[in-house]
């Protein structure tokens, strides 16, 4: 379905990319918390694993961003 005239474009790229900025931001942090032995070692599985799994789905709501700039760059 074509989207021209239907979106702004340019305002749904800004979009797009301040949700990209915000969740590798959100990323980088979960990574340096990750990435911290001691909070690995200190925190209780549940919450590590929480963690993790919350990393995932930034991941995969960044890949969707990333995908849909992508598009968004095909149509201009």
């Amino acid at each position: 379905m074509p989207l021209e005239g239907l979106v702004d474009l340019s305002a749904e790229r800004a979009r797009l990319e301040k949700k990209r900025t915000e969740l590798t931001k959100g990323l980088a942090g979960i990574d340096a918390k990750l990435g911290n032995a001691e909070f690995t070692a200190r925190a209780k599985e549940a919450v590590v694993q929480s963690e993790r799994e919350r990393r995932e789905r930034l991941a995969l709501d960044l890949a969707a961003v990333e995908r849909n700039l992508a598009s968004l760059e095909e149509k201009e």
